[in-house]
């Protein structure tokens, strides 16, 4: 089963920070739920489902350097693992493409 993780609090997800589709981080708070992937093309847009039930669609707007398969927003990982997800740092959930994004695609 697939994993995620959220951006850590670190001084490179400050927000003014460029994320891989050219806005900020702020920007891309703004706009609503993100995610950072190198699994699927920027502006693809997934639905996460955790063990428990709960669900967050998030789109893709940034890239990472490690294993999980989504690094997900704050604003996302508190929808998705609850007021713990500091704590908790990576679920395994279901993930389905709601909209696969071919611009720009990178192989």
């Amino acid at each position: 089963m697939p994993s995620v993780t959220y951006y850590h609090d670190s001084a490179r997800y400050h927000d003014q920070a460029r994320c891989a589709n050219g806005m900020t981080y702020a920007a891309n708070a703004r706009r609503g739920l993100f995610c950072a992937s190198n699994r699927w093309p920027l502006g693809t847009r997934l639905e996460l489902t955790s063990r428990g039930g709960r669900r967050v669609v998030v789109t893709v707007a940034d890239r990472i350097g490690h294993g999980s398969d989504c690094d997900l927003s704050e604003p996302a990982a508190r929808a998705l693992m609850g007021s713990r997800y500091r704590i908790i740092g990576r679920v395994h959930t279901r993930i389905h493409v709601l909209h696969l994004e071919r611009r720009g695609h990178r192989k």
